[in-house]
C-alpha cells in the first residue's frame, strides 16, 4: 500500500512527509487543478494507496490504525476525513457523519484523506482518460469546479462501489485554514476528529 500527498507549491508538507512511510508527492507546481492532481496520483501510486491532501492533519499513529482498517476492508473505499463547514450541522441537505460504518458514496464523497484499492482507482482513471466521464451530466460544472471528489462519486455510483466506509473517530483532519487555490471557499473543518490529540506540527513544518 502506497500513500500519496497531492500538494500545491505554497503548502509546506514536511510534517505530512514525516509521519507517512515514504510518500509519493504530487506537488502541482503550475496548478492544473484537482483532477489533474488526482489521475497523476493514482498513475504514479499504480498500487492501493491512501491519497491525502496536503493541510491535513493526522492522529497519533496514524500508519497503525489506518493499515488495521485497510487490512479490515481492502476491497473498500475508506474514508478517513469528513470535513464539514465550519459552524454548520447541515450542507446541502448532507448532515456530519458521526457513526463509523458503510455510507452511499453520496453522502461521504470526500477525498481529503481516502484510501482507494488499485482495482477502484485504475478504473476511474480508464474512465477518465476514454472519455468515459464525458457523459456525466454536469461534466463541464464539475470541470470547471475541479471536483474530483464529485467526478469520483459519480463513477462509484456507476460501477456498483457505492459502499464506502468511514472512519469515526477520523483518523485525519482538515486543518481550519483558507483555500489556496480558492480563497472564498468557506473554511472546512472535521467535527468528527479530535484535534486535541493530533500529532502536533513542529515549528519548520507549520
Amino acid at each position: 500500500m502506497k500513500f500519496v500527498i497531492r500538494k500545491v507549491p505554497e503548502r509546506n508538507t514536511s510534517y505530512l512527509e514525516r509521519l507517512l512511510y515514504q510518500p509519493i508527492i504530487v506537488n502541482d507546481v503550475n496548478h492544473n487543478g484537482c483532477i489533474w492532481s488526482f489521475l497523476k496520483a493514482i498513475e504514479l501510486a499504480d498500487d492501493d494507496a491512501v491519497y491525502i491532501q496536503d493541510d491535513i492533519l493526522l492522529c497519533k499513529d496514524f500508519m497503525g490504525k489506518c493499515r488495521a482498517v485497510v487490512k479490515q476492508h481492502p476491497d473498500n473505499v475508506i474514508v478517513f476525513s469528513t470535513p464539514f463547514l465550519k459552524g454548520k450541522t447541515e450542507y446541502n441537505g448532507d448532515k456530519i457523519i458521526d457513526k463509523e460504518g458503510f455510507y452511499p458514496a453520496k453522502e461521504a464523497g470526500w477525498m481529503l484523506c481516502t484510501y482507494i484499492p488499485k482495482k477502484i482507482s485504475q478504473g476511474f482513471l480508464e474512465f477518465f482518460l476514454t472519455d468515459e466521464c464525458k457523459t456525466v451530466s454536469a461534466y463541464n460544472k464539475y470541470m470547471k469546479m475541479q471536483a474530483d471528489d464529485l467526478f469520483f462519486r459519480r463513477f462509484l455510483e456507476r460501477y456498483g462501489y457505492d459502499s464506502i466506509f468511514v472512519t469515526v473517530p477520523n483518523l485525519a483532519g482538515h486543518e481550519e485554514n483558507k483555500s489556496v487555490v480558492c480563497g472564498s471557499r468557506p473554511i472546512r473543518i472535521s467535527p468528527m476528529f479530535d484535534y486535541d490529540n493530533a500529532e502536533k506540527k513542529r515549528e519548520h513544518e507549520k
